[in-house]
């Protein structure tokens, strides 16, 4: 199965890759985040604490992707997902976050996906390598000052 995964995610040219943002990344940033963010989170905030929601809608969206050896970094991702939608309070930005994390996978996949390994080149610096983690930090930190100069901006 991987073998026809990365088959589809590498070959073609150009416009294979313009279908891919479009199937891979996002199609499924929309749909999940109406359904994770809009419907269940938003529903679950109606009758528990928020944090309680944003939780529970993260371990549905992680457990609903179907690979366990993923679970805790989708779990992070969803609940990051959903305080974006608290904090935002609009479905677009965590959207636009998700359509990112996914876009992000696909280009990777297209331009520095290494077929001897079978793995992505920058998968290999791996999450422990330290430029990983300061440009990780640094786009978090970003989107949070970002996020916080808005929300001041709100009458």
């Amino acid at each position: 199965m991987y073998r026809r995964l990365n088959d589809m995610l590498t070959e073609g040219g150009l416009s294979h890759l313009y279908l891919r943002l479009l199937v891979v990344a996002l199609v499924p940033a929309v749909t999940e985040e109406m359904f994770f963010r809009g419907l269940l989170q938003n529903t679950l905030m109606r009758h528990a604490p928020k944090w309680h929601a944003i939780l529970v809608s993260a371990m549905i969206f992680s457990l609903g992707h179907a690979d366990m050896s993923a679970f805790v970094p989708r779990f992070v991702l969803g609940a990051f997902l959903g305080w974006l939608l608290v904090i935002g309070k609009s479905l677009w930005l965590p959207i636009a976050v998700h359509f990112v994390n996914n876009a992000a996978a696909v280009i990777c996949y297209y331009f520095w996906f290494d077929k001897q390994a079978g793995e992505c080149v920058i998968d290999q610096l791996g999450v422990d390598n330290p430029l990983v983690a300061v440009a990780s930090f640094m786009l978090v930190v970003g989107g949070i000052f970002a996020l916080h100069k808005l929300d001041k901006k709100e009458p």
